[in-house]
């Protein structure tokens, strides 16, 4: 089942996750798959997009998955704020 936090979706009790040092999820969505790692020794939480190689079994890290798995409509808003240092008017 969803949930807001990622770590939550873990199956069990919450003891699970605050039993360990660090944790990593991967979890699939519509946009593609990402990877969420927490731990006690990273200074902040790690948020990847990532795909899978079939023919050679591997993992391969796209880049930040906020950037990655963002929206084309979002990207060209973005776009057209960054084009218009001073801000748009309404």
């Amino acid at each position: 089942m969803d949930a807001e936090d990622v770590f939550d979706t873990v199956s069990g009790t919450l003891g699970l996750t605050g039993g360990v040092d660090t944790i990593a999820i991967l979890k699939r969505s519509g946009k593609g798959i990402t990877l969420h790692v927490e731990g006690r020794d990273l200074i902040e939480p790690v948020e990847k997009a990532i795909s899978f190689d079939r023919e050679t079994c591997r993992w391969t890290i796209l880049g930040e998955a906020a950037e990655i798995l963002r929206s084309g409509e979002r990207s060209r808003v973005l776009v057209a704020l960054t084009d218009q240092p001073a801000g748009l008017a309404v």
